[in-house]
């Protein structure tokens, strides 16, 4: 039987999302197969079945293990937090056969027999970052920070080679996985849930997507832009249609009056709601009965000077798709690789854009039935099924090294 650690580093306050439902088909995927999985995390609140329950996974399929947070790096005793964070890198992954490690910033190093690197997309350039932590109120000599940065390219080097398999979850992950981390990756596309199936259909647009009141860590969704852009087209453009924009929200206060500012629009309306944390039962009723499916996240923001900012991949996307909704997204980010436009979906650069293309599937329900079996079926490429399958062609031959 082997041992396999999955790690996600979710910290209190955050909602659960796409990166814990490729923790819950793994461990699902992996148990099945007759392997011990634990989730690593640093939940205070979270319980195996709250967490199976969401997932809509059994709940013998998930062993939770929460653990401490990460020592921070500290400048002013720097050799002791090091070794504070070796040991406590140790106490995370050295029992395992498997370390999997599920990332957006530095991930731990790897003291498993074998390691994956799962990079949801890299949110940060560590020689930069690094090689110019400033010393509280000192200046730094051009030979100090020369040194400081060959010193961290090393330990990155190393860090990055405790890891015998690293992938990213799109293209467009790949590309700045290699621009900012100069670490070259496969992809494998993250799985979307299979379960979701078209209903009887009904004049509904559909959002998903955490609630996030950052600007910063590539979180936003952008909820409330296109809240607005519904409430000025419902009349005129989309009469007699309905907007419901759903999503997780976790602790943080910032997040919690983003929703309120959000389901304050929404309010304005008869036909427009928002709605935190919601059950899989409305999930499944939303996604069977809504005709079109909308994202945002990236809208106004430049994707070469911020592009974590972008949405990495969009497993909401293509669990609309297997619902059979159209998805009209942002042409920015990963969406591109999901949707094929004009056959399984409309690309839009602008909230315009994005009325027109859903007035246009609105107006001709021929045309929104094509696209809605071309969604279906370009779905199935990204199929919980199919990431199992090439997870486990990627990783016989790290075992096999």
């Amino acid at each position: 039987m082997t041992k396999i650690g999955i790690y996600s580093e979710l910290y209190g306050g955050a909602g659960l999302g796409g990166r814990e439902y490729i923790v819950a088909i793994l461990c699902e995927a992996l148990t099945a197969e007759g392997h011990k999985v634990e989730f690593l995390h640093h939940l205070d609140e979270l319980s195996p079945e709250q967490f199976a329950d969401r997932f809509g996974i059994p709940r013998d399929a998930v062993a939770l293990r929460k653990i401490t947070t990460r020592p921070p790096l500290t400048l002013h005793n720097f050799f002791e937090s090091r070794k504070l964070r070796r040991r406590w890198n140790r106490a995370l992954n050295e029992r395992y056969d498997l370390f999997i490690n599920i990332v957006h910033g530095a991930p731990a190093r790897c003291y498993a027999r074998r390691g994956v690197l799962m990079v949801l997309f890299p949110f940060f350039q560590p020689f930069d970052v690094w090689s110019g932590h400033a010393l509280e109120g000192r200046e730094r000599s051009r030979l100090w920070v020369l040194l400081r940065h060959l010193y961290h390219r090393w330990q990155w080097g190393g860090l990055m080679r405790s890891y015998q398999l690293k992938t990213s979850i799109s293209a467009y992950a790949q590309l700045w996985t290699k621009r900012r981390w100069r670490v070259d990756s496969t992809v494998i596309y993250p799985p979307a849930d299979s379960s979701f199936a078209p209903g009887q259909k009904l004049n509904r647009i559909l959002s998903v997507g955490r609630f996030s009141g950052f600007r910063i860590a590539g979180l936003s969704k952008r909820q409330s832009e296109m809240m607005q852009a519904f409430l000025a087209a419902e009349r005129t453009r989309l009469p007699g249609w309905e907007y419901h924009t759903l999503g997780g929200l976790g602790g943080w206060p910032q997040d919690a009056a983003y929703f309120e500012s959000v389901q304050a629009i929404a309010k304005t309306s008869s036909r427009a709601d928002a709605v935190a944390n919601a059950t899989r039962p409305l999930l499944h009723e939303l996604y069977s009965t809504s005709k079109i499916f909308w994202h945002a996240a990236g809208l106004g923001d430049d994707e070469n000077k911020h592009p974590e900012l972008m949405e990495h991949f969009g497993i909401a996307t293509v669990d609309a798709m297997a619902a059979g909704c159209v998805p009209v997204v942002i042409k920015k980010g990963a969406q591109p690789e999901i949707v094929e436009h004009g056959v399984s979906g409309f690309l839009w650069e602008t909230l315009d854009e994005m009325i027109e293309f859903s007035a246009r599937l609105a107006a001709d329900d021929d045309l929104r039935g094509r696209m809605s079996k071309a969604a279906q079926n370009r779905a199935r490429h990204f199929s919980a099924q199919v990431f199992i399958r090439e997870f486990n062609q990627l990783i016989q031959p790290v075992f096999e090294a």
